[in-house]
């Protein structure tokens, strides 16, 4: 068994929430911190606030909070991006920043892009419904190690929330959780094939 934690990413919508969609993001922050892992998110703000407020919410936890900040993507290359209207990131709750100088702008999957870092770093990676962002972040984690080759149990990337949101293709691609005890399953089934030892709960 490997004795380092393993490494969840998140994915989701940047833009407002609904109260329940906010509430789904905490409890996937609480479960992530409880499975003693370290939570991985772009360091924004919406479904990766949400799940950081709920993960930092667990104070018992082994894991880190982790956030990737993009460069400005019109301004020098070693100044970090900002979100809209000016809202620095990263969000109030991240404990450790990585700076890259990567773009958050996509611009196809062979080009150097800051959602790379967090996909090729991640044990795996929870998604939940976004928008074009969010697919194409999804699409990258269905190159990544031949997981599209895989069985779908074995895939690393979980979509969770109403199926409907996410396109179809995604559906085939990645297995779906409709609740956050399956998607504990899930999570807990791939990291254990990677040989870690995920701990069930921590009060």
């Amino acid at each position: 068994m490997l004795s380092r934690l393993p490494i969840i990413g998140l994915f989701g919508s940047g833009t407002k929430l609904t109260p329940e969609r906010a509430a789904l993001a905490r409890d996937i922050g609480i479960l992530v911190a409880r499975l003693g892992s370290h939570l991985l998110t772009g360091a924004s703000y919406a479904v990766t606030e949400a799940a950081a407020e709920g993960f930092m919410s667990v104070k018992r936890r082994r894991g880190v909070l982790i956030g990737t900040m993009g460069r400005a993507t019109t301004a020098a290359f070693d100044r970090p991006g900002q979100a809209q209207e000016s809202v620095q990131y990263p969000n109030r709750f991240i404990e450790m920043v990585i700076y890259t100088t990567l773009p958050d702008a996509s611009r196809g999957q062979d080009a150097p892009e800051r959602h790379l870092v967090n996909i090729h770093s991640s044990n795996a990676v929870i998604a939940l419904p976004g928008s074009v962002g969010t697919h194409d972040e999804l699409q990258m984690a269905a190159t990544f190690d031949g997981e599209s080759a895989k069985k779908p149990d074995e895939r690393r990337t979980l979509l969770i929330g109403p199926a409907e949101e996410f396109s179809r293709e995604l559906r085939n691609l990645f297995v779906h959780a409709p609740n956050l005890d399956d998607a504990k399953r899930h999570i807990c089934h791939v990291l254990a094939m990677q040989g870690f030892m995920v701990e069930r709960q921590v009060p």
